[in-house]
């Protein structure tokens, strides 16, 4: 690829994958536990998909980062709240750069807007 001035490389992933309701914790039981845990809220006030941000300190080849996480959870329709699709967003950047750092919010922003333009689409019979 060639890189040009106007690019914009965002050195993070959004990685997907599927929750299923199990005997000891339903998909609603995991949505509550993410409120009560870490706080989730509603992404831009849509209860369908719920968002929770983390962060921890990781050692990478002898330096100290941040992984700085954001993970989403909403049903999968047509599943009867069995199945929900859990997407976690994340990057990194360095412990003495804070969460609030106005690079890392504008990552954060456009994780959640990419979630946020999810649609689901039937599959055809």
């Amino acid at each position: 690829m060639e890189r040009t001035d106007d690019m914009v490389m965002v050195p993070g992933s959004i990685v997907a994958s599927i929750r299923r309701s199990t005997a000891e914790m339903t998909v609603d039981q995991m949505a509550v536990g993410m409120i009560r845990k870490f706080n989730a809220q509603p992404l831009f006030g849509d209860p369908r998909i719920m968002r929770f941000r983390t962060e921890r300190e990781e050692d990478m080849q002898g330096e100290k980062i941040i992984i700085d996480t954001v993970t989403y959870l909403t049903p999968v329709p047509g599943s009867k709240r069995q199945k929900a699709l859990q997407l976690t967003a994340s990057f990194m950047r360095p412990v003495d750069v804070p969460a609030d750092d106005e690079p890392a919010v504008r990552i954060r922003a456009l994780f959640d807007a990419i979630v946020s333009s999810l649609r689901w689409i039937e599959p055809k019979s």
